[in-house]
């Protein structure tokens, strides 16, 4: 099971950053992990001056770490028994952070969710730009508390995985070792939050619309039995990806959680922001890598742009051997 032991979390006083600390303070002590709470302050600051012997006696250190622990008193309980511990880091925001990530060897990198006001989109460039090229699990928050703390509703999390194997040998590979890594995490996170937990596989009929149109013209029933093979192929193999992950994980997770399995015929681009809406969700888990062999090749079209469309905080994994384009 997968259990994160270091947990980075990204300060930005421009955010509303509670909902996102209070999530990493509860996988945090539910795994029993450390936190250690990061600021970021952009090189266009004399950097001279911030990297001086007598830095940490400077008013600018002394005021981001007051910043650090006001925020974790507005927390309350939820930081007790946590290890935590503060830093700040000195350059480009998101470069910094994956370097720091990388070095220190976290497993799990959270951070508020930009808003930028644009196009409604929910994630901002600098969030795009952490989620194309962090090697590790990035779990962006929504700054906006999700309805009342107090709330006996349960809160629900979507994982997305892609049951496809019609793909070569390497990155089918690739793809189902990402599958596991997605459900592990998703897994994990609604256990920790007595949360009920969706795992969704979009399939698509990529023929049906020529062969139903003018230009083709095949018989409604044949069309009707590619639709219906090709869903029966997919949900043979969501089905065959699943018992391969429990037997993983666990028999008794299964039994535990009693994820709800969906198969939805569509493009993933809008099925899985729509259902994502649907149910409700508070938090979607999915993979972000378009292909293999590509060093620093993270998100293709289709990720990217379900990413946009997203309303939820998301946790964006990347699979094994993923090579960041950020140096160390």
């Amino acid at each position: 099971m997968w259990l994160p032991s270091k947990l980075l979390f990204i300060y930005n006083e421009e955010n509303d950053n509670r909902n996102a600390l209070m999530q990493a303070l509860i996988m945090a002590k539910n795994s029993q992990a450390s936190v250690t709470i990061a600021s970021v302050l952009p090189s266009i600051l004399n950097t001279e001056a911030l990297i001086s012997s007598e830095f940490e006696d400077s008013d600018l250190y002394q005021s981001m770490m007051q910043a650090h622990l006001n925020l974790l008193d507005s927390l309350g309980d939820y930081a007790e028994g946590v290890e935590v511990h503060h830093k700040l880091l000195l350059g480009m925001p998101f470069i910094e952070v994956i370097k720091e990530a990388m070095a220190a060897k976290y497993d799990l990198v959270v951070k508020a969710a930009d808003n930028e006001g644009l196009l409604n989109r929910v994630f901002g460039s600098e969030d795009m730009r952490l989620m194309r090229k962090c090697p590790v699990p990035v779990w962006l928050v929504q700054q906006k508390l999700t309805g009342d703390e107090n709330s006996d509703k349960k809160p629900v999390i979507l994982a997305t995985v892609d049951a496809s194997e019609d793909y070569p040998e390497q990155e089918l590979q690739t793809r189902q070792s990402l599958n596991f890594s997605v459900i592990e995490i998703a897994v994990s996170i609604a256990l920790a939050e007595g949360a009920e937990l969706h795992l969704l596989s979009v399939w698509t009929a990529n023929y049906e619309s020529s062969m139903r149109g003018p230009l083709i013209g095949t018989a409604t029933d044949q069309v009707d039995r590619y639709v219906d093979d090709l869903k029966h192929q997919h949900d043979e193999s969501l089905n065959r990806m699943l018992e391969h992950t429990y037997s993983l994980l666990g028999d008794d997770v299964e039994q535990y959680i009693k994820p709800k399995v969906i198969s939805l015929k569509g493009s993933p681009r809008k099925k899985i922001a729509e259902y994502a809406l649907q149910i409700d969700a508070s938090l979607v888990v999915m993979g972000t890598v378009a292909r293999t062999g590509i060093a620093g090749f993270i998100m293709g079209n289709t990720a990217e742009n379900i990413l946009l469309q997203l309303q939820q905080s998301v946790i964006a994994v990347k699979p094994q051997g993923f090579v960041s384009p950020v140096a160390l």
